[in-house]
């Protein structure tokens, strides 16, 4: 059995390795979740599954209200984000 574990830890290291990075959308989506959960006291809303794009799926155990509250909390700061984005910079003098 000494010998499967190491075989076992180098499996695990390769596959570790290998795993696809997320992409920028998914990295924002899982940045910002936790917070508007918390922001908005949805706790019963859970992340499922971020695809590549960024589209999220999150359910909730008992009401829909909470999945609705997160939603909605992500769509305020995409809206600022790319307001901010769009904003021209004043140049300081």
């Amino acid at each position: 059995m000494t010998r499967a574990r190491p075989l076992l830890v180098s499996a695990a290291l390769l596959l570790a390795a290998c795993a696809p990075k997320l992409t920028p959308q998914q990295e924002w989506v899982m940045d910002n979740f936790e917070s508007c959960r918390t922001e908005t006291g949805a706790w019963n809303a859970r992340l499922d599954r971020v695809d590549a794009d960024g589209r999220m799926h999150v359910t909730a155990a008992q009401t829909q209200t909470d999945v609705n509250s997160v939603i909605a909390c992500m769509r305020e700061r995409q809206q600022r984000e790319a307001e901010r984005q769009r904003a021209p910079s004043t140049p300081t003098r």
